[in-house]
């Protein structure tokens, strides 16, 4: 009997201690489980985070190309929407290829020079600055301009010389500083500007020379401006 009572108490000793050993295993593996949830759950909440972080990043991101995109039809520096009033003038078609650019003061000299031939001949006054106004524009083949002086309207014009008018309208202007040959830079900007935001001019452009050659020689100091007419600026 006696044998029997220690092996039972034998018996429940050792199923104490297994409960012991299952009860301190089921605790570590409970703090793992419960560690390894807090940690993913940091986890989370940081890549909510740095999501919301990159959401703000990328809508910065939008709202500044946005204001590019507005700043982007903006005209070349220096240019200037205005008005232009009537200009009628005296004019002689002329004509001229890519090649035979460095001639084209030549020309425009014998082209201005009949002019105030027949204007000295007829009593004609000045009605403002000797002006060139293209007609077309050719790279490959000629290109048509006119080179003319401002007369009052009602002028008569003769064999060669013809009266020529400028409509008052909207226009983009641009005034240069500089010798005649440097104005071909502004010229160049603002069609890249037509060429890139699908604008136009609606006419042909002209230039005005507002300073004599002939009592200027510095050519830095030589004003001239550069006309282009538009519509719905």
């Amino acid at each position: 009997m006696q044998s029997v009572d220690k092996l039972i108490f034998i018996s429940a000793l050792f199923f104490y201690k297994f409960v012991a050993i299952i009860y301190k295993t089921m605790k570590k593996i409970i703090y793992a489980i419960a560690c390894i949830s807090l940690a993913v759950m940091t986890s989370c909440s940081e890549a909510e985070e740095t999501a919301e972080d990159n959401n703000e990043v990328k809508d910065t991101t939008a709202v500044e190309t946005v204001e590019v995109v507005e700043t982007s039809d903006a005209l070349p520096k220096g240019w200037e929407v205005t008005k232009n009033e009537d200009i009628t003038y005296l004019a002689v078609l002329d004509s001229i290829t890519m090649e035979e650019m460095d001639q084209m003061s030549a020309k425009m000299g014998a082209d201005y020079g009949k002019i105030v031939t027949y204007m000295t001949a007829n009593n004609i006054n000045f009605a403002g600055a000797p002006l060139t106004q293209w007609m077309t524009w050719d790279t490959l083949s000629y290109s048509v301009f006119a080179a003319g002086i401002p007369v009052a309207p009602g002028t008569v014009g003769t064999e060669g010389i013809e009266v020529m008018t400028i409509p008052s309208g909207q226009a983009l202007k641009y005034t240069h500083f500089g010798s005649y040959e440097s104005m071909e830079s502004a010229h160049m900007e603002i069609n890249d500007y037509f060429a890139t935001t699908g604008n136009d001019a609606i006419g042909g452009p002209w230039e005005v020379y507002i300073t004599d050659p002939g009592t200027e020689a510095d050519t830095s100091k030589w004003m001239s401006e550069i006309w282009y007419p538009v519509a719905g600026y």
